[in-house]
């Protein structure tokens, strides 16, 4: 019977998934501070990349190319880089 079978993953699944909630809710209550820290991090990398974006948005469909060139000379920057690299962890560490 194939509605068994999902049935039975489906079941194992919200297990699995009200355990991790449990324990997520359980550390936040533990560690107030932490949670409020990761929200912070995550407001600030999502913050970054909307403006990175509407920036890039905003250089591309300019007329001027003078501003394209800077855009590319900032996004070659090695510090640059590395900046957007963090904040990109920082959204994505949810994910991860």
């Amino acid at each position: 019977m194939p509605n068994d079978f999902f049935m039975e993953e489906r079941m194992e699944l919200e297990l699995i998934l009200n355990a991790a909630v449990g324990f997520l809710t359980n550390l936040s209550v533990q560690f107030p501070v932490l949670v409020s820290v990761f929200a912070i991090l995550y407001l600030v990398g999502l913050g970054f990349k909307l403006l990175r974006e509407a920036f890039t948005k905003f250089v591309k469909e300019s007329p001027s190319t003078k501003d394209d060139e800077l855009l590319e000379k900032i996004e070659a920057n090695k510090i640059f880089k590395a900046i957007a690299f963090v904040m990109d962890l920082l959204i994505r560490f949810k994910k991860v």
